[in-house]
């Protein structure tokens, strides 16, 4: 199919693309591509479409004032709500292509009335009103995938009341079948991972649950549980985890380091998938570098930056709170010599309420601890925190924390909200993210989210430190819970630990979106590409870009699942000879292969390979020039394609070749030019692709099937081995596979590869033997080194190549390459094959089981090769 087949097919299914009537108010906007309309989010009164977005109203008899004939890129209130996590992505303005006139209507239950009135004004939407009567909680249906074969694990402090809450019917909000952790099964009196699996299981039903807390005796989980925890998750095959767990008693200041972090960076290191809540601490925090307060105080920190003195952090504790008070500052874990002392005083600060004085001499922590600080009384109360070092003590950055705060916060002007996200939360890699309140316009922050940057220090002695952009993004709270109307559980649900249960969900339906796509060609989504989705995709807040208050934005799940299947992707390698009896050869991953079969093990392709096919993950615009194949024992020369089909039923382009018998080549499938592979939509190539790193090395950082970082344009680089005659498939052609054939001679059918069978003909004959010892001798264990930026297919293509594309579709420009073009080639000749030729000219003559064989020296070309089928040119 041509360009212009495939604006035929847009056009086709553009009479499908209705919006769908099932609302109170409705706003409904004429598809710009045809496509089928994908419902994205309802609530108890209101369901909405990719084309149209619905909104709870009041009266459902007649219209908000101000909204009828506006177009949408006149009403900002309502393109912020297509931005939220659970609405559409089709507001934002670079995505609409010229906006059509919008058309409202109110539903009735079984028809749909016109709005003809225009009055000026946007519409005031009540979206926290929204949220309250269970938009968030309602999934996001249509969408098409919700987490069915994705286990997502929760570690929360307890589930006191999961069993009311699953054990409800007809509508149960949780899952029975929930696997629970057998020692750490959560603090009998709290109820923040009930809420957090609600909201899980609401956004992704069909997820597979598990849960991990507090111990059974409701005492605070330990460092060491939580790894405990973190393995028990892995062992269970869980592959999205999230944790609502603050841990305030290992390092602020270094880089992954801890129990906690390192189970944290090995469990997203084997492929797990982390979210956590980055905290709620924004209020209750303070950070800064020692400086004296003077006077009668030298030793004593001076909190207020300003350039007045404050000797003490004032903090507030409503009643019945119960607070610690941590501090940390930057020196190495376990070889501190600089000595702090921590002291809480009374507010006015006459009398000392508590203090912490561990002594750091070279051996020590730098920590600092204040447990159990509880105000009794029935009014709020306040007190004051001090920080004294020693005389010799050398200044250092100070880091405060009011932990278990129960409300309590510190209630002056030194508070310090940014870089509150701290521990295994801001190892590289974790996808942290913040609250968002649901009120209109979504930018709005929860005023006590924590967030970034987090410093982290590479020289304690220079004190040379980076911040690192620890908070991925944000999403919303503020939503219902069952356990909470039942009592048991603050309602609604408020804080990162909502948001970071929200994630997790979207990031349930992305693993499921994936596996549909890929269909057991790959695995799930690797944390990198999961975070990198999700920030891709985001709805920027505030500043233009990245900031430390909201990260890469508001997380958009429909965009998100969307982008999972938006970008093509390639899903198998095929290398064949059109001969070879045995057909292609798929060539392996790293996923599923044994030493010496893998991605470069020596492709099984009989009397060379003249074929290489690559299978998309969906239909895909893509020409013969498109891809370079580049070998000569070091990639610097180019080899031509003498032909080119692409099937648009199964999505797998070929490309024909000249015998290839012997090289080590890389492919280069151009997904970054103006005129990458793209799919039907225009979404270029998601190809990046990690190499093996040696031959026999089934190495863990290089790719499985399909390509990709889940962003659109990029490069499909894939190595592979063409070795005829490496029978036994060790990389080289050595005695062992000549006596494979001497063992197998004469078999007239059968046949295969790992019997000597190296020309594909099913039979082991002197034939094999003479194409076996054209390669004897040659050796590739050893992998060249690929070019640390491979040129771009389309900045390499040759003239022998570019050829009219059918159809009406303009004609790729020919360029002309730099290379060395590679022409169809003699095999290389050995050192081996020098010796046999200065013994024998022509022929070698060599007995096998008594039988005399003549080998040539030019290896046999298949005359029966049928190139019939290749055209130059685009498909589909």
């Amino acid at each position: 199919m041509n360009r212009k087949g495939a604006e035929a097919q847009r056009e086709h299914h553009s009479d499908k693309a209705r919006p769908i009537s099932l609302c109170v108010f409705a706003v409904h906007r004429e598809l710009d591509f045809g496509q089928r309309p994908r419902p994205l989010w309802r609530n108890r009164h209101c369901f909405a479409t990719r084309e149209s977005c619905t909104m709870p109203v009041a009266n459902t008899t007649g219209l908000p004032a101000g909204l009828a004939g506006f177009e949408l890129e006149r009403m900002p209130a309502m393109s912020r709500l297509l931005h939220s996590v659970f609405s559409g992505r089709t507001a934002r303005r670079s995505r609409i292509h010229n906006p059509r006139r919008l058309q409202f209507e109110t539903c009735e239950p079984r028809s749909m009335l016109s709005v003809t009135a225009e009055t000026p004004g946007p519409a005031a939407i009540d979206l926290a009103d929204a949220v309250q009567h269970g938009l968030a909680l309602s999934g996001i249906p249509g969408i098409g995938y919700d987490g069915t074969g994705v286990k997502v694990g929760v570690i929360a402090p307890g589930i006191a009341h999961r069993t009311a809450v699953a054990g409800e019917t007809p509508d149960p909000k949780l899952p029975a079948n929930i696997t629970v952790h057998p020692t750490l099964s959560g603090s009998p009196t709290d109820d923040k991972g009930t809420a957090m699996l609600e909201v899980v299981h609401s956004v992704a039903p069909g997820a597979q649950l598990y849960f991990a807390g507090y111990p059974d005796s409701g005492a605070r989980i330990t460092p060491a549980q939580m790894r405990d925890a973190i393995t028990w998750m892995m062992d269970q095959g869980v592959r999205v985890v999230v944790d609502a767990i603050e841990i305030y008693d290992e390092p602020f200041f270094e880089d992954g380091t801890g129990t906690v972090a390192e189970s944290v960076k090995k469990a997203i290191e084997e492929g797990v998938v982390y979210v956590a809540a980055a905290g709620d601490a924004a209020n209750r925090h303070y950070q800064g570098v020692y400086a004296s307060s003077g006077g009668d105080f030298p030793l004593r920190h001076d909190f207020d930056a300003g350039g007045l003195v404050d000797s003490f952090l004032r903090i507030e504790l409503p009643p019945g709170a119960e607070v610690d008070i941590v501090l940390q500052w930057s020196d190495p874990w376990g070889a501190s010599a600089n000595d702090y002392t921590l002291t809480l005083w009374t507010d006015p600060p006459v009398s000392v309420l508590a203090s912490s004085t561990n002594v750091q001499n070279g051996t020590g922590n730098p920590f600092e601890k204040i447990s159990a600080v509880r105000n009794t009384s029935n009014a709020t109360a306040h007190a004051n925190i001090s920080v004294v070092k020693s005389a010799t003590a050398l200044a250092r950055e100070l880091e405060i924390f009011i932990t278990e705060s129960s409300g309590a916060t510190i209630s002056d002007n030194d508070v310090t909200p940014g870089d509150s996200i701290v521990g295994h939360k801001a190892v590289a890699g974790v996808i942290a993210v913040g609250a968002l309140e649901p009120t209109m316009p979504l930018e709005t922050l929860w005023p006590d989210s924590s967030r970034g940057p987090s410093t982290v220090y590479s020289n304690f002695a220079t004190q040379t430190k980076t911040p690192r952009n620890s908070l991925a993004g944000v999403a919303l709270h503020g939503m219902e819970t069952r356990v909470g109307q039942l009592g048991h559980f603050p309602n609604p649900f408020h804080g990162s630990a909502a948001s970071a249960a929200h994630t997790a969900g979207v990031v349930a339906l992305m693993q499921h979106a994936h596996d549909a796509m890929s269909a057991a060609v790959g695995p799930m989504l690797t944390p990198a590409q999961v975070a990198t989705l999700l920030k891709n995709t985001a709805v920027d807040i505030g500043t233009v870009g990245y900031d430390a208050s909201t990260g890469a934005g508001l997380f958009d799940a429909t965009a998100v699942v969307a982008a999972v299947q938006n970008q093509p992707k390639v899903s198998l390698v095929n290398v064949r000879n059109l001969a070879d009896v045995h057909g292609g050869y798929r060539v392996k991953d790293r996923n599923g292969t044994t030493v010496n079969w893998g991605q470069i093990a020596s492709a099984p392709v009989g009397g060379g390979m003249t074929q290489v096919s690559f299978t998309f993950t969906e239909p895909v615009l893509v020409d013969q020039a498109d891809l370079v194949v580049r070998g000569g024992g070091g990639f610097g020369l180019v080899i031509p394609s003498i032909g080119f089909a692409y099937n648009a039923a199964t999505h797998v382009a070929t490309w024909q070749f000249d015998p290839i018998y012997r090289d080590q080549l890389l492919l280069t499938l151009d997904g970054t030019s103006a005129t990458a592979v793209t799919d039907l939509d225009g979404n270029r190539l998601d190809g990046e692709w990690v190499n093996p790193t040696g031959y026999t090395d089934n190495d863990a950082d290089a790719s499985n099937y399909p390509s990709g970082n889940g962003v659109a344009g990029g490069n499909f680089v894939f190595a592979v081995t063409i070795l005829t005659g490496d029978a036994d498939r060790d990389g080289r052609v050595s005695l062992a596979d000549l006596a494979r054939v001497q063992r197998n001679f004469g078999k007239a059918s059968g046949a295969i590869w790992e019997d000597g069978d190296v020309t594909g003909d099913g039979a082991v004959t002197a034939a094999d033997a003479a194409l076996l010892a054209s390669s004897f001798g040659a050796d590739f264990r050893t992998w060249p080194t690929a070019p640390a930026s491979p040129p771009s297919a389309a900045a390499i293509v040759v003239a022998s190549t570019a050829r009219v594309p059918e159809g009406d579709a303009p004609p790729k420009p020919a360029r002309l390459s730099a290379q060395p073009v590679r022409q169809p080639r003699r095999p290389i000749e050995t050192a081996t094959d020098k010796a046999i030729s200065g013994i024998e000219a022509a022929t070698v003559t060599r007995v096998l089981r008594g039988r005399a064989v003549r080998h040539s020296t030019t290896p046999p070309v298949s005359s029966s090769t049928d190139n019939s089928a290749f055209s130059a040119g685009r498909a589909p």
